[in-house]
């Protein structure tokens, strides 16, 4: 049997709390997300044509390639469900 010399009652307390251990911690955050991420490959010759309609040449306003791509998904989508 090991001997353990009594320790003050804070030190007891943070031995209890380490000792005690914890829950694991909550990993199905994707299901909190209201954003998912998603990879697309895109060949060059498809980025470069992006990249030449997302500049507005009016106003010289580049929109980022991101949005561009929203945008042309959701006119997709809003054609065909019409």
């Amino acid at each position: 049997m090991a001997i353990s010399k009594k320790l003050p009652s804070y030190e007891r307390k943070v031995s209890d709390l380490i000792n005690k251990g914890g829950a694991i911690a909550n990993t199905n955050k994707k299901e909190e997300r209201s954003i998912q991420n998603v990879q697309l490959r895109l060949p060059n010759s498809l980025i470069q044509k992006i990249d030449n309609q997302c500049t507005n040449d009016y106003y010289q306003i580049k929109k980022s390639r991101h949005s561009w791509i929203l945008d042309a998904i959701l006119e997709k989508i809003d054609r065909e469900s019409s």
